[in-house]
């Protein structure tokens, strides 16, 4: 939601003259309410650069079926699976292409995020990951 440094991003937005078309900078935001939010959007974009750290926004973008564009490395990979589109690594044009095409599709933009919902529930839902688990100390037990 622009947090940190909402104040910058908003200086941005007026020195390229699109601070008056529907953007806003909430600031932080409890993260209970951070679905309401994201659900608003066409489209998430995730431009994290890191490659040795999670990517935890992708879990949210998905529980919400938003579509999601996002750099191409493992991390995200992992986690989005064939749900998502993938910019090319550090490449901001790529990434402003794949914004696009989810935009301009709206038939593979909804695909996409009913396949990221499907995905996110059953393979990294709080059920999911605990029956995982039960099934690891149970085969520890046995051994």
């Amino acid at each position: 939601m622009g947090y940190p440094d909402e104040e910058r991003y908003a200086a941005m937005a007026r020195s390229r003259g699109i601070s008056d078309q529907n953007i806003r900078f909430t600031g932080r935001i409890p993260y209970e309410e951070a679905p309401r939010y994201i659900c608003l959007g066409n489209v998430a974009v995730s431009p994290k650069l890191g490659i040795t750290e999670a990517n935890g926004k992708l879990y949210n973008y998905m529980a919400c079926s938003v579509p999601t564009v996002a750099f191409e490395n493992s991390v995200n990979r992992e986690v989005l699976g064939e749900t998502g589109l993938y910019a090319r690594m550090g490449d901001s044009g790529s990434l402003a292409e794949k914004i696009v095409q989810l935009l301009e599709d709206k038939a593979l933009a909804t695909r996409l995020g009913a396949q990221a919902r499907m995905r996110v529930v059953e393979q990294f839902s709080w059920d999911a990951v605990a029956k995982r688990l039960m099934n690891c100390y149970e085969k520890i037990a046995k051994a």
